[in-house]
């Protein structure tokens, strides 16, 4: 199980004020892609499939790509005593069989993702929202789906697909399926909705990590408090995703991402995948947690109407996300206990 949670000092009550809503000062890079977000349906269908023309062009997305690049060579960012070197050597016949091949996200989920998109940029248009990159995260998926999508829309490429734990209590029977999701703390579920990246990474108890922040009402509304972050975790790789027994593939909430597998695998530097994503998505770029098991339509604050929210509604996400991306630690204080298997890596 990939933990997920740190102790900080208890947040102050966060105060709604027309002083607060000029310190959400614009981060990302947004503002400097002059593109234009699709406006309706039709648009959005156009954009899907020039991305699905690059998804279907890009081979690290099939099985049997996925050794072209795995030499033996341990990754320049690993330790020769490290206890999963072998994630550089060839992934054998039979565990390729058994990982299902990324499949490429319905339109359905991309047309929820933009319109949502599209709503958040209108009712916070000078909050630094990023437009050009957007992640999806597709829970109608098993574990051992690739169900981690990152999107530059605006390149029209397939960034990354790969794979992301769900919270342990998500999954009461262990089929490595998400059934149950909440917002309440301390219940080791995974919250549905869409999220905020936030600014900075940091040094977190399970290494390079990123907090986000759910904007998304009764959905999300304590993830960050509930430290629900993007962070690495060891086991999240074909050779252990290909046991199919749930054991160590599930979370307390977090989206936890692979370390081992490397980004010259796919393609990009050798890199733990996982901080290659954290630097593609962090400033405030918009992640869609989707699940079958929740009618978003009806309970997303982004796709139930295509009015905006009260005022007062908005400078209260404004002033709690301003809040927590000011008071969020660089380093994390706690001292990580990871299970003794771990240890050395937890410890580098």
């Amino acid at each position: 199980m990939a933990p997920c949670w740190f102790k900080e000092e208890p947040l102050m009550r966060w105060h709604v004020s027309a002083l607060v809503l000029p310190l959400f000062v614009a981060f990302a890079p947004s503002a400097a892609h002059a593109w234009n977000l699709p406006k309706n349906e039709t648009e959005a269908k156009v954009l899907y499939e020039r991305l699905g023309k690059d998804f279907s062009e890009n081979g690290t997305t099939k099985n049997s790509e996925l050794n072209r690049a795995r030499d033996g060579k341990r990754s320049s960012y690993l330790d020769a005593n490290d206890p999963f070197l072998e994630q550089a050597a060839p992934i054998p016949e039979d565990v390729l069989a058994t990982l299902p091949d990324a499949k490429w996200v319905s339109f359905k989920l991309f047309n929820q993702a933009i319109r949502g998109l599209r709503q958040i940029l209108a009712n916070f248009p000078t909050a630094g929202i990023r437009s050009d990159v957007l992640t999806i995260v597709d829970f109608g998926k098993k574990t051992e789906a690739r169900r981690f999508l990152v999107l530059d829309l605006v390149a029209e490429r397939v960034l990354f697909q790969t794979w992301v734990h769900h919270g342990r209590r998500s999954d009461l029977d262990s089929n490595r399926y998400a059934e149950r999701f909440s917002n309440v703390i301390n219940s080791n579920t995974s919250s549905v909705g869409f999220l905020l990246a936030s600014d900075r990474p940091y040094d977190g108890m399970w290494g390079y990590s990123l907090r986000t922040h759910g904007i998304d009402g009764a959905l999300n509304s304590n993830v960050h408090e509930r430290a629900m972050v993007i962070h690495p975790w060891p086991t999240i790789h074909p050779r252990e995703l290909a046991r199919l027994n749930g054991v160590d593939q599930v979370s307390l909430g977090c989206l936890s991402l692979p370390y081992y597998e490397s980004g010259k695998f796919y393609g990009k530097d050798d890199q733990p995948l996982s901080k290659l994503i954290i630097d593609t998505v962090k400033k405030r770029s918009v992640i869609f947690v989707s699940s079958p098991e929740v009618d978003l339509e009806k309970r997303s604050l982004y796709l139930r109407s295509t009015g905006l929210l009260p005022e007062s509604e908005r400078e209260a996400i404004v002033a709690r996300v301003n809040y927590d991306s000011e008071h969020q630690p660089l380093v994390e204080r706690e001292v990580a206990t990871l299970p003794e298997k771990y240890r050395y890596w937890g410890e580098r």
